[in-house]
């Protein structure tokens, strides 16, 4: 019997520690199933970042061109602009020239006026004279409409008949004259 019991001993002493070692296995396998499946997870996690990021990719490389189509109409648009400045500039020199103009043109009708303020002795010279008054009138008024320098400008007062404009080119001739004259 003795040796009964210790066959016994050694079966259950066997089976105790099969139970063990399964037991352990079995925990050693759970665990090593819990990491593998966060690592699978991650592996997952990292898949799909990365995806995102390819998009991403993708629109900054279209906001990119797109950024640099914009730059290229800025440029042109600047030389548009550029052009526009230079003209602005322009006109208003033409307006200071047209009003300085103008005020010898007033200048020149005001001495043609006086030296033909003698009395008439034609029928000729009394159309003369209302010729000369009416484009004494006649002269540079401004409309409504403002330039950038703030001055203002516009066309002449009235069309002249055919009469009328016969004897002013005649006078804008003579006055023509003695402004290439007095240069």
């Amino acid at each position: 019997m003795a040796e009964n019991t210790t066959t016994q001993e050694r079966d259950e002493l066997t089976e105790a520690l099969n139970d063990l070692f399964t037991d352990v296995s079995t925990m050693i396998k759970g665990d090593l199933q819990g990491t593998n499946n966060v690592l699978k997870l991650l592996e997952n996690m990292n898949l799909k970042v990365a995806e995102e990021y390819e998009g991403f990719g993708d629109v900054a490389s279209g906001l990119r061109v797109f950024v640099e189509r914009l730059k290229a109409k800025s440029e042109n648009y600047d030389e548009y602009v550029q052009q526009i400045d230079a003209i602005e500039k322009q006109i208003t020199d033409l307006e200071v020239v047209i009003s300085m103009l103008d005020k010898y043109v007033c200048l020149l009708e005001s001495k043609v006026q006086s030296v033909y303020q003698m009395p008439a002795s034609s029928s000729k010279t009394g159309i003369i004279d209302e010729t000369f008054n009416t484009a004494q009138h006649e002269s540079y008024e401004p409309t409504r409409r403002t330039s950038t320098n703030g001055a203002q400008e516009g066309p002449s007062t009235r069309p002249m008949g055919n009469e009328d404009s016969l004897w002013m080119a005649a006078y804008r001739d003579m006055i023509a004259e003695e402004i290439m004259n007095t240069q």
